[in-house]
């Protein structure tokens, strides 16, 4: 017993000094490993000579890992090397990247600047550049991956947009770089400030005035680690306490590493410690270049912060307009659904008064402008904000044009105007750019030659543009009373228009200048000249890649929509919005068409009615009470019934990232809100493979095949052509829905669609 009493005490004695004396607790987290990457770009990050990290940055993350409980492994390699395996996601950090748009979509980035840094030209010491343009035909070397070499605001764009053509010579590190030039196989480098301030004495080299690409240094971490979002947060936070601190570990760090240590490489090698024997001479000249690199370094730390409280306060007010312009967007767009809807729905009716007709015209025409307007606006703020993209695809280009000028024909006609197109030799049939630009870009320019010429002619035309590749211009001639002077200074100015047109129209003035910005994004112009003949011309033109014969080649058939072409099974459709306006007016659209219209107007109605209605086409409004259509989208693909139906998403939102959400989430389509009936149908068309009847081939009467069905009672055949008698649509609708075969059915809503009343009375009869 004494034995066993004796060797319960010695256990739990040796437990105690185990955990008292080596401090390992009983229970502890597992420390988070970071692999960050690091190269030899000194005095920012390196390695020692006993082979561990040394540097401003390697010390700074060593301090903020004690704090913040990380465990640090270190992963050598060179940058362009370290950058593949950070996108990879082989480390978890690479520090000393320079942050900018393009280097966003490839990794994640903390918030909180390291500092800010920015390129410099160096050059052989008998050559000695004052501008980018004395870099015309000269080689220039720069380190691969280097942000001052790449993206929109490196060395590369910037030549392209002078018009410089350099030879880039691509190389590992910035020291290679200056050892080009020291061979003189290279004519100028170009590197960061701190490099250059640290090692340009080593070398024969010269210091350029050109100074280029100020650049925020932060750390970068791949998408594909989970842990990044808590340590970039525990990071921002560590560097935000330092930085506000004048005392802290940071500003001892800088000082260290990016004034002290530049000093004594810039103005201390060593064969000038073992030749100078003056020492008090050396000391005192030391003291004055220290004190001046100091002053310089702290006037542009102090400079940094200022630019970069300019910096947030310019991004969080852009932030503010973006935010307002969505809001604000659909906020607009919604109202405008039903403005034009109702108005587009009652202008189809045929027993409008010719009075009546000319004020809902007016109305659509209003609600048209304004449209154009609210759409204007937005692209402007996207333009100026940088968002601005090219969705390049192949399409044909003839095809576009006649399109454009068959939508603008019915206004023309109004003024007794006539638009003739007239397509030069050598035009290629299929091309490869951005088709909504171009139309967009037409649209407008058309749109204003009918509203401000006279009556007469208005020509396009189209050719390839001599001795230039792949280049077209599309050129709109009037014959109108031209444009003043005063006025044509200040057609591309934006909120700018003209005053002495007599036409009485009005607009924000933002259609030519837009039009002229895309015109320069797809590489090419767009300018005004006077017309010799009395009017003006507007050329567009515009570079493309040549197309391939996959692209549609059909011109796109003109005149209203009448219904579903003859022989085609009219399709469900199950429409979803939460707006019982929005349900209305696209189910008017849709039964005119000859559709069998289900409505919904939440996501739990639509999920549950799947099984029940089996439509062929789901129409699915983005945004919702409850569960987005997003959501509902995601949902909706996990169905078994999913092959069998489409899904059209629907939005008043302009903003590109809806589009692209729901797209992402699953949808076939989208579809922007508010739309024409024609827009509505003919992306059902080219989602679902419909074909359409047009009113200059409707079907007659005759044509409608209806077999041998099984009648309903009289009184519901009776009740059919009293509906029709009266001129009473919705009385039609609401007698087809129950005891009514489908072939009879579909047929009656066709006609009824077209307020053929008429002859469902003569259909019904013929079947009695």
């Amino acid at each position: 017993m004494k034995r066993n009493i004796c060797g319960n005490n010695i256990f739990f004695i040796g437990l105690f000094f185990c955990f008292f004396f080596t401090g390992i607790p009983l229970s502890a987290d597992t420390p988070r490993t970071v692999r960050i990457g690091i190269y030899e770009n000194p005095p920012k990050i390196y390695t020692d000579q006993k082979g561990k990290p040394g540097g401003f940055l390697p010390e700074l993350l060593k301090r903020i890992a004690a704090e913040q409980g990380w465990q640090l492994e270190w992963v050598h390699g060179d940058w362009a090397e370290l950058l593949d395996m950070l996108e990879k996601g082989s480390i978890d950090m690479m520090p000393d990247v320079a942050f900018s748009p393009e280097r966003m979509s490839r990794y994640l980035f903390n918030l909180e600047d390291i500092f800010i840094n920015w390129g410099v030209v160096y050059s052989r010491n008998r050559y000695h550049p004052q501008s980018f343009f004395d870099l015309n035909g000269k080689r220039v070397a720069g380190m691969k991956g280097d942000i001052h070499i790449e993206g929109k605001t490196g060395i590369i764009a910037l030549a392209h947009s002078f018009g410089i053509n350099i030879t880039l010579i691509e190389t590992g590190s910035y020291r290679e770089a200056f050892e080009l030039i020291n061979s003189g196989d290279a004519d100028a480098a170009v590197v960061n400030r701190i490099f250059g301030s640290t090692y340009e004495n080593e070398y024969d080299i010269n210091r350029s005035s050109i100074v280029f690409n100020p650049v925020s240094i932060r750390c970068a971490f791949p998408f594909t680690w989970p842990e990044a979002p808590q340590v970039i947060k525990e990071l921002d936070e560590s560097l935000a306490l330092y930085k506000a601190d004048k005392g802290s570990i940071y500003y001892k760090l800088l000082d260290t590493y990016l004034i002290r240590y530049i000093a004594h490489k810039a103005v201390i090698p060593l064969w000038l410690i073992v030749l100078l024997s003056g020492a008090l001479v050396f000391a005192l000249v030391l003291g004055i270049l220290l004190f001046r690199l100091r002053r310089e370094i702290h006037r542009r730390i102090n400079t940094e912060k200022k630019l970069r409280l300019a910096r947030d306060e310019a991004e969080k007010a852009n932030r503010a307009k973006t935010i307002f312009l969505a809001g604000m967007t659909h906020e607009l767009r919604t109202p405008m659904n039903s403005i034009l809807g109702y108005s587009e729905l009652l202008q189809r009716s045929p027993e409008l008064r010719p009075e009546q007709k000319k004020q809902l015209e007016a109305i659509n025409s209003s609600g048209q402008h304004l449209l154009n307007l609210i759409n204007e606006v937005l692209d402007m703020s996207r333009i100026e904000s940088g968002k601005i993209s090219l969705d390049q695809k192949n399409f044909n280009l003839s095809g576009v044009i006649t399109s454009c000028i068959e939508q603008m024909r019915p206004g023309a006609e109004r003024n007794n105007q006539n638009l003739t197109l007239l397509a030069g030799p050598g035009l290629p049939e299929n091309i490869f750019s951005d088709e909504l630009k171009i139309r967009q870009i037409l649209l407008n320019l058309l749109s204003n030659a009918v509203k401000y010429a006279d009556s007469g002619v208005i020509e396009v035309i189209c050719s390839p543009i001599p001795g230039s590749e792949n280049m077209i211009r599309l050129e709109v001639l009037d014959y109108g009373p031209g444009i003043p002077e005063t006025d044509g200074q200040h057609l591309f100015v934006p909120f700018e228009r003209g005053i002495h047109n007599n036409s009485g129209t009005s607009g924000a003035g933002l259609g030519l200048s837009l039009s002229r910005r895309y015109a320069r994004a797809l590489g090419g112009d767009l300018i005004y000249q006077e017309n010799p003949q009395g009017g003006s011309i507007f050329s567009f033109s515009f570079s493309f890649q040549p197309g391939t014969n996959s692209a549609d080649s059909s011109v796109p058939l003109t005149g209203e929509i009448s219904g579903i072409a003859h022989g085609e099974t009219p399709l469900k459709i199950l429409l979803v919005d939460d707006r019982e306006s929005n349900r209305d007016i696209f189910s008017e659209m849709l039964v005119s068409a000859g559709f069998s219209v289900f409505t919904a107007g939440s996501s739990s109605e639509c999920l549950s009615m799947i099984k029940e209605t089996l439509p062929a086409c789901i129409l699915l409004d983005i945004l919702m009470p409850g569960t987005s259509g997003i959501e509902t989208t995601r949902i909706l693909n996990t169905l078994p019934e999913r092959r069998q139906f489409k899904i059209i998403g629907l939005s008043a939102s302009a903003l590109p990232e809806d589009r692209d959400s729901i797209m992402n989430a699953g949808a076939d389509d989208f579809l922007l809100k508010p739309c024409s009936r024609r827009d509505l149908l003919e992306t059902i068309s080219r989602t679902c493979g419909v074909k359409y009847a047009y009113e200059n081939d409707a079907i007659e009467p005759a044509e409608i095949n209806i077999p041998n069905i099984a009648l309903p009672d009289t009184g519901k055949l009776q009740e059919l052509i009293e509906a029709a008698r009266m001129g009473n649509r919705k009385m039609i609708l609401e007698a087809l829905e129950s005891e009514v075969p489908h072939e009879l059915s579909s047929a009656v809503r066709l006609l009824a669609g077209e307020y053929r009343f008429k002859e469902i009375i003569r259909v019904i009869e013929e079947l009695n």
